[in-house]
């Protein structure tokens, strides 16, 4: 995911100023340690709360209604597109975990251990080509 780290006030999260790709090209399948109940979108309206911690600060959380909406950067985060909580509601059901509260439901399976992540290889874009200057 591209993220611009603005060099005139720079995210400490990032080591790179300007353009730079963010977020995770690959992670071996791992135990998720940390569901954020608490979690609410940072840069858009979003009406779902909670994210799932993958690695550090990138998460899987809440995204836009449909892919045409704008607005939205995920600076490394995995956004799911359309209702999060029917992608944690799926979760669930797949699991065996009765839903009536989501928040409680993903909270079970993590300490239970039984909720997993895993990104596949996927190639880092050089997106950099694209740009003929920084803002």
């Amino acid at each position: 995911m591209p993220y611009w780290n603005d060099p005139k006030s720079p995210s400490t999260h990032y080591r790179t100023e300007g353009w730079a790709n963010s977020g995770l090209t690959i992670l071996d399948r791992k135990k998720v340690v940390l569901y954020d109940r608490n979690y609410e979108v940072h840069n858009s309206y979003s009406p779902f709360g909670g994210a799932i911690q993958m690695q550090g600060n990138f998460l899987i959380h809440a995204g836009p209604s449909n892919i045409y909406e704008s607005g939205w950067g995920a600076a490394g985060c995995v956004e799911i597109i359309g209702s999060f909580d029917d992608f944690k509601k799926d979760i669930a059901d797949l699991a065996g975990i009765p839903s009536k509260n989501l928040h409680e439901a993903m909270l079970t399976l993590v300490k239970s251990g039984k909720l997993f992540v895993e990104v596949q290889y996927a190639l880092r874009p050089n997106f950099k080509n694209s740009f003929h200057s920084e803002f």
